[in-house]
């Protein structure tokens, strides 16, 4: 059965549909500030009496191939934005929230970190064969711009909330049942938009997209006639419960499910052509790669992006994905490369 949630609860998902309501309230504000770095902290004070961690990574652990990381659980350790962090702290010096900068190579020895650029949205293009979103990854164009164009019916250049707003009906909405989707985006509550504003952000988000809405349904039907869905490498997931459900994790499993494999192939490839070197952590659409010093960081990068960016091919189409890269050295200094 599931579990009833009393009617005061203080759990995280609950204060946020509170605020998705359109709740208002200072000590709402404060109470998922605090939420958020209980989270933090749980993370940190596994590791305070630990020299050095042995992860438990599953690569089998769900159906669609993405790993489950414990024993600490990386993947969940949050992203830390020091642009926005409200902390006061020297330059180049680490800040307590950023909990992954706790984690360094061993002397010696360096990290490759590189993560895929929207490989969810692009796979979704690939597979609607929306051709706007194509061209716009194709050329470098920023898309939410063009997506921004198209949902207020304006020229360039819009303006940083139109195509803020563009981005994050993009993301909510990739696999949502529909507009309302857009309540669920993280972050939403804090623009100061009311919940009507935002359906009729996601309305229009999805009036501006007729292929990739029209292409997104005859899949999501087709998973919840069948009962089964297919990655872009063919990886098979039988899918339960009613016609709902069957159409949502189905569609879902289809573009997820092929980053998965994308990582499988990538990791394995690079194993066999480098095998001095480790997998650190893998984060589904990114991971970290160490290597010893002995290996020249031009040669593991050039060696590592060839697979990591290299065609593939999926649903009968050719399919590329840059990828943004850096280097993680003992010290804890990172450097993009």
């Amino acid at each position: 059965m599931p579990k009833r949630r009393p009617p005061h609860s203080v759990e995280a998902d609950t204060l946020e549909a509170l605020r998705r309501h359109g709740v208002i309230s200072d000590v709402l504000d404060a109470r998922l500030a605090h939420t958020e770095l209980e989270g933090i902290r749980r993370y940190v004070a596994d590791l305070a009496e630990r020299d050095r961690i042995y992860p438990l990574m599953l690569p089998t652990a769900q159906a669609s191939g993405r790993w489950s990381t414990t024993s600490p659980p990386l993947t969940n350790f949050p992203r830390h934005d020091l642009s926005v962090c409200q902390l006061p702290h020297v330059e180049d010096t680490w800040c307590p929230r950023d909990v992954r900068g706790v984690l360094v190579p061993d002397p010696g020895t360096y990290w490759l970190t590189f993560d895929w650029q929207a490989v969810e949205a692009r796979l979704a293009a690939t597979y609607c064969q929306d051709q706007e979103d194509l061209d716009a990854f194709a050329s470098g164009a920023d898309v939410h711009t063009l997506t921004a164009c198209r949902m207020f019916n304006v020229e360039p250049p819009v303006t940083d909330a139109q195509r803020h707003m563009a981005k994050t009906a993009r993301y909510a909405l990739l696999y949502a049942e529909d507009h309302r989707g857009i309540l669920n985006a993280k972050g939403v509550e804090k623009l100061g938009y009311t919940r009507r504003e935002l359906e009729d952000f996601g309305k229009a988000y999805l009036r501006a997209k007729p292929r990739f809405v029209a292409a997104k349904m005859a899949a999501q039907q087709s998973c919840a006639d069948t009962g089964l869905a297919r990655s872009g490498f063919g990886r098979l997931r039988r899918l339960s419960g009613d016609r709902r459900a069957r159409a949502k994790e189905g569609w879902s499993h289809t573009i997820s499910a092929t980053v998965s494999d994308m990582m499988n192939l990538t990791l394995i490839g690079l194993t066999a052509v480098l095998p001095e070197c480790w997998l650190v952590v893998n984060r589904h659409d990114g991971a970290e790669v160490g290597f010893p010093d002995r290996i020249s960081p031009d040669l593991a990068h050039a060696t590592l992006r060839g697979l990591v960016e290299r065609e593939w091919t999926f649903w009968g189409h050719p399919f590329t994905c840059p990828a943004t890269w850096g280097q993680v050295l003992p010290d804890g200094g990172h450097v993009w490369l």
